[in-house]
C-alpha cells in the first residue's frame, strides 16, 4: 500500500517518542470507533463446518509466541524463556536476522530446552511489498535462514503480509494475520479464531495460517497505557467459551524483566506472567499447549480437508462505522465558494454524516461556526491576492501547514473517516497525511486542473521546469489520493490521458445549489420597455478569464444599446487593472464594480439582469472549464454569452446559448448586439438551455457523490 511505504520512508526521521505519541492518540480514537469489533469480534468465532475439537477433549488450544525486534529484545529472551519455563510453558521465539546478529548459542538454548526458532522476516521496514521481484529477493535470503536455522514458522514484520505471495517461503505455517486488530497499519482481519489452510499450485506448497487472536502487548501496554490484563482475560474466557485457538504475540524488548524503573516503551513483565498463571489455574487441564509448528502439523493431518482449505485470505476491514466523520479542506473563504458549500451540505444532511470543513478566515482573526449542519473552522490564513509566484506559494504551504495540524487534531478528536481536499493546489492533500497513515480514506477534488491553470495564469508555457514540477505534483498527489473527483467530461479525459486510473476518477459537475438558485423562468421584456440593458459578470477578476475583452466590447456597443450597463461582481488579482481601463476608455458610467456577494444573496441581485456574460479566453486551462456562473444563469432563466470552448460545447447546443468567438472584442461585441435586437431569440435560448438540468440538476447529481462516499467507506 502506498500508505504504508510512505509511512516506512519518513519513519527513520521522526523521533521514536513523537512516534509513539501520535500512535498511541490515534490508537485511543480507534479503540471508540471499533468497539463492536475488538478485542472481540463475534463474526470470529464460528468453527469450520463439522469441527470436532481438540486433541483429547480439549477446550482451547494455546500458543504463545514472541517476536524479537531488536538486539536488546534478543538480550532478554533467556530471562523471558527462565520465566516460561518456571510456569511450565514452552514458546516460539522469531528473530530478524538482518537487522541484528542472532546469537547461535541463544538459538541453540531454545531448542535445546524445547522452544521453537522462526524468522520474523529480514528487516523491519515495511518494504517487501514494493515490488514482486523486491519480495522474491527478499524471500531467498529468508529461505536460507530458515533452513539454517531448521525453522518451518514465519511472521511478517508489522502484520504487513500478502498471503498470495508466501508460497515462496519453505514454510509450513504462517502468524502475520489476526481475527480482528484495527491498530496494525494493514487493518484487515480474517475474522477466525481457527487455523486455515492457504491453498497453492501445486499443494506441496500449500501452508496453515495461524492468526494471532490475542491483543499483541504492544497494543495494550504501550499504545493504550493499559494497567491491567483485564483485555487479555475477558478475549481468553470468549475464546474458551468457543473453542478457538488462544493465540498471543509478545516481545521482549518492551518487556521489563529485571524491575528497574520502566523505560519509555516497557511494560512489567508481571502482567505476562499474571496472565499464564490465570491460564494455568482457571483453565487447567481444558488448554491443549503445543508450539505453533505442532499445532500446523496437527491441522494438517487430522483435520478433514473441508474443514482447513480457506481461499478467502482478503477478508474485508474489521472496522464496523455506525457513522462517517468528513474533514474537508479548502483553499478558499467558505461561505462564498458554491462548490465546496454544495458539497459539504449535500453530505451534511445525509443520515449519519458528520462534516467539518478547514478553510481560510473570512476576517481579521479566524472564526468558528455552524453553517447547515456544517462545522466550519477558519484557519489563521488569508487569500493571497497578487501577481508574485513566491507568494501564491508560501501563501499554499502556510495553509497546508495550518490544515495539516488541524486536521492532525480533527482525527484525535472527531475520528476522521475521510478527508475530502479541494484543489487549488493540489498538494493541499499531503495535509491529510496522517488520516492517510492511519487508514483513513482521502478524495482529492479537482475544481480546476492545475498544470494548465498555472501555466497560463503565470504565462509560463515556455518554462520546461515549472511544467515538470506541476506535472510531478499532479501525478504524486492523485496517487496519494484514494479516489479523485472531477467536474466534467473534458477534465476527466485530461487526467486519464495523463496516466490517472479511468476508475479512480468520479465527475461530480459544478452545477448550482437548488436551495440557493431557484429554477425560473424570466419574464423577457421587448428592450424598448426596459430603461436599462443589464449585462453582468460575477466570479474571479484575473486576465485570463477574459474580463478586459468584455469591457472593450462594451465600450464599442456605447450609443448602440441605450442606457447599456455591466455589473461586474467579484474580487480577484486583476481587478483594479479592469478598473483602470474601464476609466481609460471612458465608459465607468457604464461598467459597475461590486464586491462579493454572499451566495444568499446573489440570486436577487442576478434575477433583474438581461443576459449574463462568460468571457473566458481560449487556453489550456478555459477548455477544461464549464464555469458555474454560467450554469446560475441559466438556472435563474437569464440567457447567456459563452466563448467556443471545449467544455462548454460539448454541454450546450447553438441554440441554448450565444456562442462568441473567445478572445475577439469584434465578435463579443456583435453577439451582445444581436441578444439586445432580438427579444424572442433570448427568450428561446433561456428556455432550451435549462434543458440541461434535465439531467444535471444538483437533485439528481449529487447521487454520484453520495455513491462515491459510500463506496469508498
Amino acid at each position: 500500500m502506498l500508505r504504508n511505504r510512505i509511512y516506512y520512508s519518513i519513519k527513520p526521521f521522526i523521533p521514536r517518542r513523537l512516534q509513539i505519541a501520535v500512535r498511541s492518540q490515534i490508537a485511543i480514537q480507534k479503540r471508540i470507533s471499533c468497539k463492536d469489533v475488538w478485542p472481540i469480534d463475534e463474526r470470529a468465532g464460528t468453527p469450520p463446518p463439522g469441527w470436532t475439537g481438540w486433541p483429547d477433549g480439549k477446550k482451547f488450544a494455546l500458543v504463545l509466541t514472541h517476536d524479537v525486534e531488536t538486539a536488546k529484545g534478543q538480550n532478554k529472551c533467556r530471562q523471558l524463556m527462565k520465566l516460561e519455563q518456571d510456569l511450565g510453558f514452552r514458546s516460539s521465539f522469531g528473530f530478524v536476522p538482518n537487522r541484528y546478529e542472532v546469537s547461535p548459542e541463544l538459538r541453540q538454548a531454545l531448542v535445546s530446552e524445547g522452544f521453537e526458532v522462526g524468522v520474523h522476516g529480514l528487516y523491519h521496514d515495511g518494504k517487501y511489498y514494493e515490488s514482486r521481484e523486491v519480495f522474491l529477493g527478499r524471500a531467498s535470503r529468508i529461505n536460507k535462514f530458515l533452513n539454517e536455522w531448521g525453522s518451518v514458522g514465519y511472521r511478517a514484520p508489522s502484520m504487513l503480509s500478502k498471503l498470495e505471495w508466501f508460497h515462496d517461503l519453505d514454510i509450513k505455517y504462517d502468524s502475520s494475520t489476526f481475527d480482528t486488530d484495527p491498530f496494525e497499519p494493514q487493518s484487515t482481519a480474517v475474522r477466525t479464531i481457527f487455523p486455515f489452510i492457504v491453498e497453492a499450485v501445486p499443494p506441496q506448497k500449500n501452508y496453515i495460517e495461524l492468526p494471532y487472536t490475542l491483543p499483541q502487548d504492544f497494543t495494550l501496554f504501550i499504545m493504550q497505557k493499559e494497567k491491567t490484563i483485564d483485555i487479555w482475560k475477558r478475549k481468553l474466557d470468549w475464546i474458551v467459551k468457543k473453542g478457538g485457538m488462544a493465540l498471543l504475540v509478545t516481545h521482549p524488548d518492551y518487556m521489563n524483566l529485571d524491575g528497574a524503573k520502566l523505560g519509555l516503551e516497557e511494560y512489567h513483565a508481571d502482567l505476562y506472567k499474571e496472565l499464564l498463571e490465570y491460564v494455568r489455574t482457571k483453565y487447567k487441564d481444558l488448554y491443549w499447549h503445543v508450539l505453533p509448528r505442532d499445532l500446523a502439523r496437527y491441522w494438517i493431518d487430522n483435520s478433514p480437508s473441508q474443514l482447513t482449505v480457506s481461499k478467502n485470505t482478503s477478508m474485508p476491514p474489521d472496522e464496523i462505522k455506525r457513522e462517517k466523520h468528513v474533514c474537508m479542506i479548502a483553499y478558499t473563504k467558505y461561505m462564498n465558494d458554491a462548490r465546496v458549500r454544495r458539497e459539504a451540505e449535500t453530505l451534511a444532511a445525509l443520515p449519519g454524516y458528520h462534516v467539518s470543513v478547514l478553510t481560510l478566515k473570512e476576517k481579521e482573526l479566524p472564526n468558528i461556526y455552524v453553517n447547515k449542519n456544517v462545522k466550519v473552522q477558519e484557519l489563521n490564513v488569508e487569500k493571497y491576492r497578487g501577481k508574485s509566484n513566491i507568494n501564491y506559494l508560501f501563501s499554499y504551504f502556510k495553509f497546508s501547514i495550518h490544515s495539516f495540524l488541524a486536521c492532525s487534531r480533527l482525527l484525535l478528536a472527531e475520528r476522521i473517516d475521510i478527508v475530502h481536499v479541494h484543489n487549488m493546489p493540489d498538494f493541499i492533500v499531503f495535509s491529510a497525511i496522517v488520516p492517510y497513515l492511519a487508514g483513513k480514506k482521502i478524495i482529492l477534488d479537482i475544481h480546476d486542473v492545475m498544470y494548465e491553470t498555472y501555466m497560463c495564469k503565470f504565462k509560463t508555457k515556455s518554462c520546461l521546469f515549472l511544467s515538470l514540477i506541476l506535472r510531478i505534483e499532479e501525478r504524486i498527489s492523485c496517487a496519494f489520493a484514494h479516489k479523485i473527483i472531477c467536474t466534467n467530461n473534458a477534465q476527466h479525459e485530461v487526467l486519464s490521458n495523463r496516466g490517472i486510473p479511468s476508475n479512480k476518477i468520479t465527475i461530480s459537475m459544478n452545477v448550482p445549489e437548488p436551495c440557493l438558485f431557484h429554477d425560473k423562468i424570466m419574464s423577457v421584456k421587448p428592450t424598448s420597455a426596459r430603461s436599462k440593458y443589464k449585462i453582468v459578470y460575477h466570479g474571479t477578476l484575473a486576465h485570463r478569464l477574459g474580463i478586459d475583452i468584455a469591457i472593450r466590447a462594451i465600450a464599442t456597443l456605447i450609443g448602440k444599446i441605450p442606457a447599456i450597463e455591466f455589473y461586474i461582481i467579484g474580487d480577484g488579482d486583476d481587478r483594479q487593472e479592469f478598473i483602470e481601463l474601464s476609466m481609460e476608455l471612458g465608459v465607468q458610467e457604464h461598467i459597475h464594480f461590486m464586491e462579493t456577494i454572499p451566495l444568499e444573496k446573489l440570486e436577487s441581485v442576478l434575477e433583474n439582469m438581461d443576459l449574463g456574460l462568460v468571457s473566458n479566453r481560449k487556453n489550456c486551462a478555459t477548455e477544461l472549464m464549464l464555469p458555474v456562473k454560467m450554469l446560475e444563469y441559466i438556472k435563474l432563466g437569464i440567457p447567456v454569452i459563452v466563448p467556443r470552448l471545449k467544455a462548454i460545447q460539448e454541454y450546450f447546443s447553438e441554440d441554448m446559448v450565444y456562442y462568441f468567438n473567445p478572445d475577439n472584442v469584434y465578435s463579443l461585441s456583435k453577439t451582445i448586439l444581436s441578444t439586445y435586437n432580438d427579444v424572442n431569440m433570448r427568450r428561446e435560448k433561456s428556455e432550451k438551455a435549462k434543458h440541461f438540468f434535465d439531467k444535471f440538476d444538483w437533485q439528481i447529481h449529487k447521487h454520484d457523490l453520495v455513491r462515491l462516499y459510500e463506496n469508498i467507506s
